[in-house]
């Protein structure tokens, strides 16, 4: 199956205590290398706003996440910088863009968001081009002004937006792909289903065939009645029904150029569900339950073929994947990796509580207040052709108030780190 070597958490930032916000999901900004292969560097957005209702509104005052840069992250790395001059890079969907005037590597499409029409069955994907720049001190938009992707496809939506995830990826054959979930006006289940139709969650993957400019909705995952009947959704423009249906999807495509495997979410605590397309997503394996677990899963295939998942909650955690039995391997505890690594000179409250440490399955006790959000960012680094041996870094949080501003019992500052973590594998690439 393969391994997992973990290197020393670094510290990204940590909240200010004057302002009374949270620090945390770094996930939901997203994780990316930029620069040449060999040259790289790690930009990481990180959410730091209040949590909705206290004492910032997020819906009344912008807030935007922060962006930090890590030089030479291939080489070891520099420490991570904050960029606070810097306008925030909104990093979800992101696609790698060619450009005759940079290199590819630090040229990319960042994806904001989906408008819909007053029908709300389509609309357009809000995005902006970006250049990094490798001082590492500036970055600029490529073209002025905001621009919109179209987006066909789309089922009549209940919510008026739906939202985009940090997933991005190429097929052979150059089409680009990108996911999202959003609540579905009367959303249908599979025959036998004991619910009644109503307002769900679906997930979908979108499709582009030139570099982005327009979309369309390739797959739909919707909820089925071998799923759970979760309740209290949470997340996202929820449902109006208690059956939530698959959200906060996630995908990579094999190295093979047209395998793509996606992973979705149900509810907290409940197991991961997957399913697998051969044919560059236009059709895919009926979703099935998975040994791992729980909410915004992030997924990346590296040049050894190794596939790698980083999720949790309970705790966080790292899978890697089985293309031959189509199963993930053991959890690896991400938090006690993280507890075993650190300095023995790191102040105390760096660390993770036994509990979390202790995690071997959905079930496990956590600390309360909860000491992350499990809300990871995933990115794979460059890695010689033939080598077993590649790396991930992977980014989250440990917070000092679970939902609640800090301080709290658990510390005095939300907190955001991140750790290089070698992966090893047999080498089975293909499906």
């Amino acid at each position: 199956m393969g391994s997992f070597q973990f290197s020393e958490p670094q510290l990204v930032g940590e909240s200010n205590t004057a302002s009374n916000t949270h620090f945390w999901m770094p996930g939901v900004g997203g994780l990316v290398a930029i620069g040449p292969p060999g040259n790289q560097s790690l930009l990481l957005n990180v959410d730091v706003n209040g949590d909705g209702t206290r004492p910032i509104d997020c819906e009344a005052v912008q807030c935007p996440p922060k962006n930090y840069i890590a030089a030479g992250a291939a080489r070891g790395g520099a420490p991570w910088v904050g960029q606070p001059n810097m306008t925030s890079v909104p990093t979800n969907a992101l696609i790698r863009m060619t450009n005759p005037n940079a290199s590819s590597a630090s040229f990319f499409r960042g994806f904001e968001g989906v408008r819909l029409d007053s029908s709300n069955a389509s609309g357009c994907i809000a995005y902006a081009d970006w250049m990094f720049h490798e001082g590492t001190t500036h970055q600029a938009k490529a073209q002025r002004g905001e621009k919109c992707a179209p987006l066909r496809g789309l089922p009549r939506m209940a919510s008026g937006a739906l939202q985009l995830m940090p997933s991005g990826g190429t097929l052979a054959d150059g089409t680009r792909l990108a996911m999202g979930y959003g609540a579905v006006y009367n959303a249908t289940l599979t025959p036998g289903a004991t619910a009644a139709p109503g307002n769900g969650y679906s997930s979908f993957l979108f499709a582009s065939a030139d570099d982005g400019a327009s979309w369309a909705v390739r797959h739909r995952f919707a909820a089925t009645a071998l799923m759970p009947s979760a309740v209290g959704c949470g997340g996202w423009s929820p449902p109006t029904m208690g059956v939530c249906g698959p959200c906060e999807p996630a995908f990579t495509v094999l190295n093979d150029g047209r395998t793509v495997l996606a992973m979705l979410r149900i509810q907290s605590a409940q197991n991961l569900w997957q399913a697998v397309s051969r044919d560059g997503g236009v059709t895919f394996s009926d979703a099935v339950e998975t040994a791992a677990w729980s909410v915004f899963p992030q997924l990346r295939t590296l040049r050894n073929g190794a596939v790698v998942l980083a999720s949790g909650r309970p705790a966080i955690g790292m899978w890697q994947f089985d293309a031959h039995t189509l199963e993930w391997g053991g959890f690896r505890n991400l938090a006690a990796a993280h507890n075993a690594a650190l300095s023995p000179a790191a102040p105390k409250d760096y660390a993770f509580d036994a509990p979390e440490a202790a995690v071997a399955n959905r079930s496990s006790p956590v600390t309360a207040p909860a000491l992350t959000k499990a809300y990871m960012a995933l990115e794979a680094l460059t890695c010689e052709s033939g080598s077993s041996v590649c790396s991930v870094v992977v980014a989250y949080d440990r917070l000092a108030n679970g939902n609640g501003v800090p301080p709290g019992p658990n510390g005095l500052k939300d907190r955001v780190f991140t750790m290089r973590v070698e992966v090893t594998t047999a080498l089975r690439t293909h499906i």
